[in-house]
């Protein structure tokens, strides 16, 4: 099966292992469909529906998905290195064992998303809503999570970020940054030296922030990574 030409708008039933790579889908509806191993790879899936579709193992790298929504589909190992998904709703999705390196996830909505074992290296992130997602084991080394919401996510296993609890009642996670420790608690994002800077005027009102930002120094110093 070989789309190239535009189908804007239209329902399109397809089957696993089809080729679409490079074509137009822009708004297309396509909830529930089957594209497992399908060929995607480069196509324009902008505003899309995927719903609960089965994109098992299909090949969506540099696919522009923008926008789209994919709400409960299954796209465990699926290849989506260098993606375009800003903004796309992925709430509830199976992405376990996914390539997202270099990806662009810019506010898109994965809470709830299964992320186990993917790879988000070099991923962008910012602004991504990641709460209670499961990302045991996932690799996000040097992806950018400036601002995005980590409430209730498992990081346990995860490359290039951990928990460091509830300090005063905020979610808080440190992650690294161009290369350098970056600590998050609440809306607050500092490194190490801002952090203390920030929190230690406020004293005893704020000792567990700053109990959280020791912690996150020394795990970050056994980790070898780069503290400023």
């Amino acid at each position: 099966m070989d789309i190239k030409h535009k189908i804007t708008g239209a329902v399109l039933f397809t089957h696993n292992g089809a080729n679409l790579s490079c074509a137009d889908l822009i708004s297309a509806d396509l909830i529930g469909a089957n594209l497992s191993d399908a060929d995607l790879s480069g196509a324009n899936l902008s505003d899309v529906n995927l719903i609960g579709a089965d994109l098992i193992g299909a090949d969506l790298s540099c696919a522009n998905l923008r926008n789209a929504d994919l709400i409960g589909a299954n796209l465990s190992d699926a290849d989506l290195s260098g993606a375009n998904l800003r903004n796309a709703d992925l709430s509830g999705a199976n992405l376990r064992n996914a390539d997202l390196i270099g990806a662009d996830l810019s506010g898109a909505n994965l809470s709830g998303a299964n992320l186990r074992n993917a790879d988000l290296s070099d991923a962008k992130l910012i602004g991504a809503d990641l709460s209670d997602a499961d990302l045991r084991n996932a690799d996000l080394s040097c992806a950018d999570l400036s601002g995005a919401y980590l409430s209730c996510a498992n990081l346990i296993g995860a490359t290039g970020i951990f928990s460091i609890g509830t300090p005063g009642g905020w979610h808080g996670h440190a992650w690294l940054r161009e290369g350098i420790l970056s600590i998050r608690i609440g809306c607050r994002e500092f490194r190490y030296s801002e952090a203390l800077a920030h929190w230690q005027p406020m004293g005893a009102s704020r000792h567990e922030q700053l109990a959280a930002t020791e912690y996150a120094c020394q795990v970050a110093l056994s980790r070898g990574w780069r503290i400023e």
